[in-house]
């Protein structure tokens, strides 16, 4: 090959060099970019979804949270908490019953009603005397405990000896639904 010929050849080399480097940086270059982008853009977007997705999830559980509450609270107020014109004097009948049933001898009981700051309830106050055991005492808790109504004993305070067991003053609430709730 002659020298001219390689010239020619080289020229032609260069020009076809040039050619595909002006079409890489006026084609591919952009779009490879672009593409670049585009799969950059698309990792971000899937790391938003899956953000998106946690959030959600923590709202559901919250929502339905709320839902149970509610109906917890609903089942609440109809089942465990009375109205109080309808079922105080068979509470108060059944908390002495319940004494008397494990042996226990009941004085004379106070009663005081307060309301229930934030909720619609009115807390029935009940201190009543008793003498008797610690076994009785246990008894009578336990049978408190599986009351139908909505009883919490508040307090026991023992007040002295008696013969063969001791005295007791026991404060025990009870619950029921607020004169307004009623009407």
């Amino acid at each position: 090959m002659s020298p001219r010929w390689r010239r020619r050849m080289l020229s032609a080399l260069a020009i076809v060099a040039g050619l595909d480097a002006a079409v890489y940086a006026a084609y591919t270059l952009p779009r490879w970019l672009g593409e670049q982008r585009v799969a950059e853009r698309q990792k971000e977007l899937l790391d938003e979804i899956q953000r998106e997705r946690a959030v959600a999830d923590r709202q559901r559980r919250h929502a339905d949270t709320v839902r149970s509450n509610t109906e917890d609270v609903r089942k609440f107020y109809e089942t465990a908490v009375g109205g109080r014109t309808a079922s105080l004097v068979s509470v108060l009948r059944a908390i002495e019953g319940m004494a008397r049933e494990g042996g226990m001898r009941p004085g004379p009981a106070r009663y005081e009603a307060k309301a229930v700051k934030g909720a619609p309830l009115d807390r029935f106050l009940i201190t009543m005397p008793v003498a008797g055991t610690y076994r009785q005492l246990v008894a009578f808790v336990q049978r408190l405990e599986q009351s139908p109504y909505f009883l919490t004993l508040d307090e026991v305070q023992f007040r002295g000896e008696a013969k063969g067991g001791a005295d007791l003053s026991i404060g025990l609430s009870c619950y029921f639904a607020a004169e307004e709730r009623e009407r």
